[in-house]
């Protein structure tokens, strides 16, 4: 009892301390799954049938990533500024851009459901794997936006 005790308090103390908001590991594991799957989209293009079909699923993916990237960048700026000092505004920033990566992956899925021509086997399990992918991270990012929502209560408390 008593150790769980101190790892909960250093767990709290180092977490605490070391940032105002950290984003979840969950959103740079989906980031690591888009960047494998744009990989093998990418090496699949050349033998497949579907090209129009699996540029544009990898275009999808380099979107995505570009928006993860934008979105740590936006993180790394958030991080900068000490608790006290965050304002509603740099929240809804980071809001902003959190619902416009959920917009764009929403797009993406509509277009993958969307697709009902005949695919070769390789062009319809990418189809699959993104569209899961990009409803994960939506999952994700989810969390992000309800982290952002307790911030948000803790700046306004203070």
């Amino acid at each position: 009892m008593k150790k769980t005790f101190v790892v909960v308090i250093a767990a709290y103390l180092f977490l605490g301390v070391q940032a105002a908001y950290c984003a979840d590991v969950r959103i740079n594991q989906l980031r690591g799954r888009i960047f494998d799957a744009s990989g093998q989209i990418k090496s699949a293009l050349s033998g497949s049938q579907d090209v129009i079909i699996v540029t544009v699923m990898f275009d999808s993916c380099m979107l995505a990533l570009s928006q993860i990237d934008g979105y740590y960048s936006l993180l790394t700026l958030l991080d900068t500024i000490k608790e006290k000092d965050l304002t509603p505004r740099s929240l809804d920033t980071v809001t902003s851009w959190i619902n416009e990566i959920k917009r764009t992956n929403n797009a993406n899925i509509t277009s993958l459901q969307a697709m009902n021509q005949p695919f070769d086997p390789g062009t319809k399990r990418y189809v699959e794997l993104l569209k899961g992918i990009f409803a994960d991270l939506n999952s994700g990012l989810d969390v992000e936006l309800n982290k952002l929502v307790v911030l948000r209560k803790r700046i306004k408390t203070k």
